[in-house]
Parts: C-alpha cells; sequence; structure tokens
C-alpha cells in the first residue's frame, strides 16, 4: 500500500505540474471550461480527491489524460503540447501501477 501512496503523490505532481501551466492568460477555449479560475478549480478538486487515494477521482484525472481531452486541449492551445505528451505518459504509467 505505501508503494501506491507514492504513486498516488506522483500524480499530484503531476496536476500541480499541469495547473502552474494555467493563469488568467490561458487559452480554454478548446476545453470544456469557461475560463481559466473553472479549470484550476477543477485542478483542485482533482487533487484533494488524489490526496484521499479516491479511486473515482484517478478515473477523473484520466478522462482529463485521454487524447484530445482537457489537458491535451490546454496544452496544444498555450503552446506546451510536448511537454503534455511527457505527462501524460508518467500519468499513464502510474495509472497502471496504482490499478493493476
Amino acid at each position: 500500500m505505501e508503494e501506491k501512496n507514492k504513486y498516488f503523490k506522483e500524480i499530484i505532481n503531476l496536476l500541480s505540474i499541469v495547473k502552474d501551466k494555467v493563469n488568467s492568460t490561458a487559452d480554454v477555449n478548446w476545453t470544456t471550461y469557461d475560463s481559466a479560475e473553472e479549470l484550476i478549480d477543477e485542478i483542485n478538486y482533482c487533487i484533494k480527491s488524489i490526496e484521499a487515494y479516491d479511486l473515482k477521482g484517478l478515473e477523473k484525472v484520466k478522462i482529463h489524460f485521454l487524447p484530445t481531452s482537457t489537458f491535451q486541449e490546454l496544452a496544444i492551445s498555450n503552446g506546451w503540447g510536448d511537454e503534455y505528451i511527457s505527462l501524460a505518459d508518467k500519468f499513464y504509467v502510474l495509472h497502471e501501477k496504482i490499478t493493476s
């Protein structure tokens, strides 16, 4: 169980990296969110669910990392698409370790 807790913490780190990319000038037009503040609220909610080791929250985060979903659209629109790919790859490895 301690090992899985480490993976959850690593996912929180990934979410924090994404959150740090979102500011008031971030282009969120291709996401389902109306503003950067709304997206930050969603990321904060996801972080709280991951801090609670919530597997349903983990699946919600997975949806955000899916191709053409929230985080990829955000990344492409804001010029950090290559970094997104690296973050998503790390997320999927961690997700597999937690759910296997």
